[in-house]
């Protein structure tokens, strides 16, 4: 038997004995994966021998910690408190704490395996069962992988470039290019309708 992360037991297992129920102790690996595991038993009856076999798997994910730190506002000491675990409204731990001091903190842990939790973004409340016991506001966590958003942020900084590229190639388009001698005003003729000019009055006088 093997997994992903190459935790290897023992192939073959054997024992003889009366009770055929035996335990294999397998060591989860520290990353988030699937065991598959393959059983086959054989036993032997005389000369006859009979097999069976099965094969299953093992999620192994890590566990989310929750926490929460409480108060105890009142001036006495509180006994047998009942912490509940809420996320998205749903009780999914609760944690048993059996005295906080006057005017005192006390941090509430709990494990929960993050196949309970809703992939996504979950929302974690408290509540006890002492209205003199203060719990913290609500906090949003995410279960998974949360979602890259950088993808908008390049998008839009493409579309703003080019927007800025359309405006400078239009207003280029839109400029008319003015001839130099009609900038340099009724002083600058054009030298070609000077030339027609003599010759038309030379014409004349002849």
């Amino acid at each position: 038997m093997q997994n992903n992360s190459d935790n290897t037991v023992p192939s073959d297992y054997y024992k003889n004995s009366s009770n055929p129920d035996f335990v294999i102790p397998i060591v989860a690996p520290n990353t988030t994966e699937n065991i598959y595991v393959y059983v086959e038993a054989t036993a032997f009856n005389g000369n006859s021998k009979e097999s069976a076999y099965t094969n299953f798997s093992i999620n192994v994910s890590q566990p989310v910690h929750l926490n929460a730190t409480l108060t105890n506002t009142a001036s006495a000491p509180a006994y047998n408190i009942t912490v509940n675990f809420l996320v998205n409204g749903i009780t999914v731990k609760t944690s048993m704490i059996g005295k906080i001091n006057a005017k005192s903190n006390y941090t509430a842990s709990v494990i929960v395996p993050r196949a309970e939790l809703p992939p996504g973004r979950d929302l974690l409340t408290i509540s006890t069962n002492n209205p003199n016991i203060g719990v913290p506001k609500g906090v949003y966590f995410y279960n998974g992988h949360p979602p890259n958003y950088d993808w908008i942020y390049y998008i839009a900084a493409v579309t703003v470039a080019f927007a800025i590229f359309l405006i400078v190639i239009s207003g280029r388009r839109n400029t008319v290019k003015v001839p130099k001698w009609k900038r340099a005003g009724k002083k600058h003729q054009n030298p070609r309708k000077t030339q027609n000019k003599g010759i038309t009055k030379l014409m004349i006088l002849m």
